[in-house]
């Protein structure tokens, strides 16, 4: 157990020393519920359409951004060429259409605020008090811990070999701080 509490302990302190170091947060419009990223992933994707019974308009930012390129890279694990090109498939064999592009955090702002079900992307230091924050992210790749809960379960479950986990294995995880 004590070995268990350190590799949780460290792990939350590299995971936290890096918390807003290119952190994108996704906003909703006030009907709209915490998402996991998973849940986000399938969102921008054009996989779900609605969560809790609430249909979902995701929006985004225009290519070329810092946000969209973290959004993308956080999110969905993907760079703008691939994210392009899995809209052109979908597009063309009649599976959907991308999410709006809105010019910046603002407008992304303003639309999710003024538009039931709306979903949008924007860095941090754009977001303001009473904003319906549904995700969180930092740039770079998602895993399948996505709190502490779930790094405290994975140790627990290597419980044998908790000693053994590698810190690379550690550092490879992505955790998400939700309050």
């Amino acid at each position: 157990m004590k070995t268990t509490f350190k590799v949780v302990s460290l792990t939350a302190s590299l995971l936290f020393a890096q918390a807003h170091a290119g952190e994108i947060v996704v906003i909703g419009n006030s009907n709209v519920p915490k998402m996991d990223s998973v849940t986000i992933q399938k969102v921008y994707t054009g996989k779900v359409i609605s969560v809790s019974g609430i249909n979902i308009t995701p929006v985004g930012i225009k290519s070329g951004t810092t946000a969209r390129n973290l959004f993308l890279q956080g999110f969905l694990n993907q760079d703008e060429e691939k994210y392009t090109a899995y809209w052109t498939v979908r597009r063309y064999i009649g599976k959907g259409a991308p999410p709006a592009e809105l010019a910046n955090d603002a407008d992304v702002i303003k639309y999710v605020q003024s538009t039931p079900g709306a979903v949008g992307y924007i860095d941090e230091a754009d977001l303001k008090p009473g904003m319906n924050v549904i995700a969180r992210s930092k740039g770079g790749s998602q895993s399948g811990l996505d709190s502490i809960a779930d790094i405290i379960g994975y140790a627990q479950f290597r419980s044998g070999e908790v000693g053994n986990i590698d810190i690379t294995e550690l550092m490879g995880m992505k955790v998400i701080a939700s309050k």
